[in-house]
């Protein structure tokens, strides 16, 4: 990853020099904050909760129902409930990571410009519950005014009250890390003068660098142009490489329910797709580089694999097949991934997370952990490694005294690594 030094160093710039109109630090100020942080949290949960409470008769209605027919659907084929992504609706927090997205991005920090269009869309509860939608685009304005207040958002505030490590913060930083991790090697390819080469975001969810990021702008422009060439002559929809680049082929690999739900929002933000392929998987019945074979992929050329908030979701066994699989492609191939550390296997967390049918299973131990299992079993070479404390320097933004603002705990950390023979 041998992006341009000034290139990195300017994103740096950008993302610390964002002017929130934070205070400045004093006794009192410090003070002042923390009253009404536990003032204003409580309430506003409160208020959130009365609206919920208001609601409760329609979701529970919408619970049994939604129950009923997944008890009825699974008398007739003879399986049962699994992963929420594949169901109709998709994945529910990949909903909520794009809401904190959105949250970000409409504070004047967050890089995802694209977030807020989608969140509208979306509710939290799920897909087709009356009413949901407003609940969700209320939360999105408390957790806004709670930052304006106290200078952490909702979702920080409440992480930190919990005692969990993840909340905006972390969100943001693993965005900000992707992206990095991504642009770099578009740069490296563009220098290498690969002839083509591959960019495969896995589990993409809500993932949007594909349609905002400025080193796919031209693919998208070229699509656009293409289909109006090919309109106008009956042509082909193929654009001149030579002029756009198209050497760099796309592909978001995610479960049906939720890459469905996905394309909707796309397209009725007015955001094009053209660009890219969309590869439906069962995670965990298929395998998603022969679902990717099938729709085209090569993978005897440099690939960069988003591996973005998966790893926690995977069996070990499953892991380790994917590390497998990732350590056949080219040298100068990159996956990007982040993981958790030991935190995420206590009782409360994964009661949570499989109650809302979703469980997390795999975690990293400590750095030696990750070292023997990449380095000495794998074989990878690690080309860059972030832990909490290095996103709080290079991705979180500051109050004006240098103090960096919300909640992120020692959560695990963000890799990006390279196969090596």
């Amino acid at each position: 990853m041998t992006e341009l030094a000034e290139d990195r160093q300017a994103r740096h710039n950008q993302r610390k020099g964002v002017n929130l109109g934070l205070v400045a630090r004093s006794s009192f100020t410090d003070a002042l904050l923390v009253a009404i942080s536990y003032l204003t949290g409580p309430l506003f949960c409160g208020f959130y909760g009365l609206l919920v409470t208001l609601w409760m008769p329609i979701l529970c209605l919408a619970f049994l129902v939604d129950t009923y027919t997944q008890r009825t659907g699974s008398a007739k084929s003879g399986k049962t409930r699994g992963n929420l992504s594949i169901e109709q609706g998709g994945s529910r927090t990949a909903i909520v990571v794009l809401s904190m997205r959105a949250t970000a991005a409409g504070l004047g920090y967050g890089v995802d410009h694209i977030a807020p269009q989608l969140m509208a869309q979306l509710p939290f509860a799920g897909i087709g519950i009356p009413g949901t939608i407003y609940l969700s685009q209320i939360y999105q304005l408390l957790t806004r005014a709670h930052f304006r207040l106290t200078s952490m958002t909702l979702n920080d505030f409440l992480a930190k009250v919990l005692g969990l490590p993840v909340g905006e913060c972390f969100m943001h930083s693993r965005t900000c890390f992707m992206d990095d991790t991504l642009m770099s090697f578009v740069h490296d390819m563009q220098q290498q003068k690969k002839p083509a080469a591959n960019v495969v975001v896995l589990g993409a969810g809500y993932d949007t660098r594909l349609y905002r990021l400025p080193c796919f702008a031209k693919y998208e422009k070229a699509d656009s142009t293409a289909a109006s060439t090919s309109s106008a002559t009956g042509g082909a929809t193929t654009a001149d490489a030579d002029d756009v680049g198209t050497h760099m082929r796309l592909y978001e690999v995610d479960a049906s329910g939720t890459q469905f739900e996905k394309r909707r929002v796309l397209l009725n933000a007015g955001i094009r797709t053209d660009h890219v392929t969309y590869v439906t998987v069962d995670f965990a019945a298929e395998s998603w580089l022969h679902a990717l074979e099938q729709g085209g992929f090569d993978a005897s050329l440099p690939t960069c694999f988003i591996w973005e908030g998966i790893t926690y979701y995977l069996t070990e066994d499953v892991l380790l097949e994917n590390l497998a699989i990732f350590q056949e492609f080219s040298t100068d191939s990159v996956i990007g991934f982040d993981y958790f550390g030991p935190w995420c296997r206590g009782a409360r967390i994964m009661q949570a997370m499989q109650a809302a049918g979703e469980p997390w299973h795999f975690h990293i131990r400590h750095d030696q952990h990750l070292q023997q299992l990449l380095c000495a079993t794998y074989h990878f070479a690690i080309k860059d490694h972030v832990d909490h404390a290095r996103c709080i320097d290079r991705y979180v933004p500051c109050h004006l005294d240098g103090r960096p603002l919300g909640h992120l705990g020692a959560f695990g950390g963000f890799v990006a690594m390279s196969p090596q023979r």
